[in-house]
């Protein structure tokens, strides 16, 4: 290691001479991958924002921490500043190098984070901020080049597995009896804590500083090495006992092989039919609150293939917060019709299109009166949109800041309602009819707060 190091000396002493002022801006950036910092705001994920995401994430930081901490100590690399009295130690670190746990961290839980937000714009901004941390690293003496590379690709290895096998761990976890799943989180614990009292008090029992060691050499990095494997199994093994059973649906009987559950919302309803491993069709959301949201948690669901909203009563789309937080909506059917609000109490049976023609009145009662349409020779814009066109507007924004836009949406005729209302306007050239009735396949809502929530998903 004395020739890599030797090699990688010289590049950190040359960026560290370019400029002084990075050191403070870099000093709070180095500080977003503390474990210090992220494991506290990843608590609050889980507990206030939503139990699915923040679970999934502190197992994996916690458990990348383990495995950084045991190769740590079995590898006993120096830090820049402890090889070299040249090098200036702008952070102070007492544990052994190799490999980054800043970088192998900010890699596996920034990374999963912008794949599993399924947008690619926040995927490009995680991956940014890893890079920034990692290059911190470098400039302020706290690891060589070669130490962020390793964990770096640790890191990538760590997110790969996750993804692979997240929800098939978390499926075979839902079907073990309390003692069982109990002893295996105290085992998962206490495994790394013995290989490193093992590695540390017999095959390095005898270590010492090198004399090639010539920098700021901290009294004994051995010793708090080992001591970051032990606090660090201790924090894997509280997240495997509170924040797991709550992902695996300990408790509530959920089968492993499920296709269909009616969720528990009290009045309303809401339904998840399985699509796939963490995957489900949501119809309604249930009244406002967080049990929906629950319920697709103990589901183990993260995505929405289709969220399907029947009508607008506050208990089947209250819910809806708490489904779309930490979750990727796919597509969304919803109602073309305003009721509850703004529609007459009382409306005639609809009838099939092809039976109503454009001009028909309705003998039962007098349709409300529709608005004017625009002149074709009126070029201004509309003074207010309406909630379609809010909607549809954003849903384009949102596809084309994906670079996925189509540069058309299908909208599905509103049945009983006007039939202008559902025919492409000179405004809307994209807009075309699906001819299905009763469904849009473009986001329609009546609350603006909703419409921008739904449309944000990609």
């Amino acid at each position: 290691m004395d020739v890599l190091w030797d090699a990688e000396t010289a590049p950190i002493e040359w960026l560290q001479g370019l400029a002084d002022w990075p050191v403070l801006p870099l000093t709070a950036v180095t500080g977003l991958g503390a474990q210090a910092v992220v494991i506290p705001l990843l608590a609050l994920v889980f507990w206030c924002v939503s139990p699915g995401l923040g679970g999934r994430l502190l197992v994996l930081a916690i458990s990348s921490s383990v495995v950084n901490h045991l190769l740590k100590l079995f590898v006993h690399g120096s830090r820049p500043s402890w090889y070299s009295a040249q090098i200036a130690q702008h952070t102070s670190e007492s544990s052994f190098g190799m490999p980054s746990g800043h970088a192998q961290g900010a890699t596996a839980v920034l990374g999963y984070a912008g794949i599993r937000s399924g947008r690619r714009g926040l995927l490009w901004a995680a991956l940014a901020l890893a890079a920034l941390i990692c290059f911190s690293r470098v400039y302020l003496g706290a690891h060589f080049i070669s130490d962020v590379v390793v964990g770096v690709l640790l890191g990538a290895l760590i997110l790969w597995a996750f993804l692979r096998w997240e929800d098939r761990v978390l499926a075979w976890w839902r079907g073990l009896p309390t003692a069982r799943w109990a002893s295996l989180a105290v085992a998962a614990a206490l495994v790394p804590c013995v290989l490193a009292a093992l590695w540390r008090y017999t095959a390095r029992g005898d270590w010492t500083v090198p004399a090639e060691w010539i920098g700021a050499v901290p009294p004994d990095p051995a010793g708090y090495t080992l001591s970051g494997v032990y606090s660090t199994s201790g924090a894997l093994l509280a997240v495997l006992v509170v924040a797991v059973p709550r992902l695996a649906g300990a408790g509530h009987a959920v089968p492993e092989d499920w296709q269909v559950a009616a969720c528990d919302v009290g009045q309303g309803d809401s339904l998840a039919v399985r699509t796939g491993p963490s995957s489900a069709v949501v119809v309604d959301v249930g009244p406002d609150g967080e049990a929906a949201g629950r319920c697709l948690d103990r589901l183990g669901v993260t995505t929405v293939d289709l969220l399907v909203l029947s009508h607008f009563h506050a208990d089947h789309v209250g819910g809806l917060a708490a489904v779309l937080r930490g979750r990727t909506v796919v597509s969304a059917l919803v109602s073309p019709l305003d009721e509850p609000a703004g529609a007459p109490s009382v409306q005639p049976a609809p009838r099939p299109r092809s039976e109503v023609p454009p001009s028909a009145p309705v003998p039962s009662a007098p349709a409300p009166a529709a608005p004017a349409a625009p002149s074709a020779t009126v070029a201004a814009p509309p003074a207010r949109e309406t909630p379609r066109q809010a909607a549809e507007r954003r849903v384009r924004e949102a596809q084309q800041s994906e670079g996925r836009s189509s540069g058309r949406s299908s909208w599905a005729p509103a049945s009983g309602g006007n039939p202008a209302d559902d025919e492409p306007s000179a405004d809307d050239p994209d807009i075309t009819s699906t001819g299905m009735v009763g469904v849009q396949l473009v986001v329609q809502v009546l609350d603006g707060k909703v419409i921008e929530e739904i449309a944000e998903q990609p």
